[in-house]
């Protein structure tokens, strides 16, 4: 692929996807639940909502209707105060959603409060506001402004299928982000399983000077910015911001079409889910309704785990009666199987191969093990990333990951 370059060898685990790009919409029909995330909310029971209206700090509605009560509600890893909205299904837009600004023409601060408002966060569990990463970086300290659309966890595609489908506001998004770090060069990073992807991308960074397009094995587990930013740099001097395609693409929409983040694409997965794919969804629709839109669980099968998120790093719920939010990439549906025993280790060296900190996590097993926290530290345990890769490749079925993550801590 032309323009391409390949950050890093490594040997990869097998990997399932979800190759359609061109996502199916899944339009919500039942209520709808915005988890508040701490904030004071704007609204109270009986208020009329709509679309791109404001329910608390960075909070958003998607859809119009009537709030039909606050109480607190699981997000899928915990109770949270939450807006129960009851849809309309008319989806009337609140005024000035979509109105077309210039970016070029706003300052830094606006820029940065115009993606406060919308919203953007990140996939981490905490949903950790893109502005507040934003702001708390010195300009002239970043060296780079990394789009990290690898996507190497099995399963999922939702990064391809944006990369792909939204592959110009993934580009302006990009571009908005080195207006507020003018210093800083701006990478694309693809899985050369996204070909597809990597030729849309490719064609919208033409004439972009300032943004190149790095492609890395497919499976390839990149772990922290500052291992990316070594990755691409071969030193650990480089600030790097990072964002998802997801962010990105909310970063344009925010600063030139005046759009909060209230949608997203989601993959819904899994040896369990009849008809896998990706979806364009509403933030505030039930899991049930997305996996209803996915043609359901596949007949036969009884589901033994859902996962919010990637299989090595989302968080498993017992329920499906748990809003979409910002950062859900991924509804991961498994089926009911027999356990593998742990075995052995065979020495096959699958998991030091994988290990993005190039780590020797068989190694760091056996420290933690015997309980050997100056062997463990003498190992470097203590740069593990916990994105859970050793296990995920160990044909022996030991919980690396787990056991690894828990001696780090104690050791800190």
């Amino acid at each position: 692929m032309k323009n391409l370059r390949l950050i890093r060898e490594t040997v990869t685990p097998e990997k399932e996807y979800v190759m359609d790009y061109v996502h199916l919409i899944c339009e919500a029909a039942g209520e709808m639940v915005f988890p508040l995330n701490d904030a004071a909310p704007l609204v109270a029971p009986g208020d009329e909502v709509l679309v791109g209206q404001s329910l608390a700090e960075g909070v958003c509605c998607s859809c119009s209707g009537t709030v039909k009560a606050l109480e607190r509600r699981s997000d899928g890893s915990k109770e949270v105060l939450c807006a129960v909205v009851d849809n309309d299904r008319k989806f009337r837009t609140a005024e000035g959603i979509g109105a077309k600004c210039d970016w070029r023409e706003l300052s830094r601060s606006d820029i940065l409060e115009r993606i406060r408002l919308a919203g953007a966060v990140g996939t981490d569990p905490k949903r950790f506001p893109t502005a507040a990463k934003l702001t708390s970086l010195d300009p002239e300290d970043v060296s780079r402004v990394i789009v990290d659309g690898s996507e190497w966890e099995p399963y999922i595609s939702s990064d391809g299928d944006i990369l792909a489908t939204r592959s110009h506001g993934v580009v302006n998004g990009l571009r908005v982000l080195l207006r507020l770090f003018p210093g800083a060069e701006g990478v694309i990073l693809i899985g050369e399983d996204k070909p597809r992807a990597a030729d849309y991308i490719l064609d919208a960074i033409r004439d972009s000077g300032g943004i190149s397009v790095a492609v890395t094995r497919a499976g390839m587990p990149l772990g922290s910015e500052k291992l990316i930013g070594r990755l691409l740099s071969g030193g650990d001097d480089a600030v790097c911001v990072t964002v998802t395609p997801a962010e990105a693409n909310a970063v344009y929409e925010a600063a030139a079409l005046s759009t909060p983040f209230y949608r997203r694409v989601v993959t819904v997965a899994g040896t369990a889910v009849k008809n896998p794919g990706n979806f364009m969804v509403r933030v505030g629709t039930s899991c049930e309704e997305l996996l209803k839109a996915a043609g359901g669980v596949r007949p036969g099968v009884s589901v033994g785990k859902a996962v919010l998120g990637g299989a090595l790093s989302g968080t498993s719920v017992s329920s499906l009666d748990v809003p979409v939010q910002k950062n859900t990439g991924a509804l991961l549906l498994f089926a009911e199987e027999t356990e593998t025993p742990e075995s052995e280790c065979i020495r096959c060296g699958r998991c030091a191969k994988i290990c993005p900190a190039g780590l020797m996590p068989m190694l760091l097993l056996k420290a933690a093990e015997k309980g050997d926290l100056k062997e463990f530290s003498k190992l470097r345990g203590g740069e593990c990333v916990d994105c859970g890769a050793c296990s995920w490749v160990c044909p022996s079925k030991r919980p690396l990951a787990d056991r690894i993550s828990y001696t780090r801590r104690l050791s800190v």
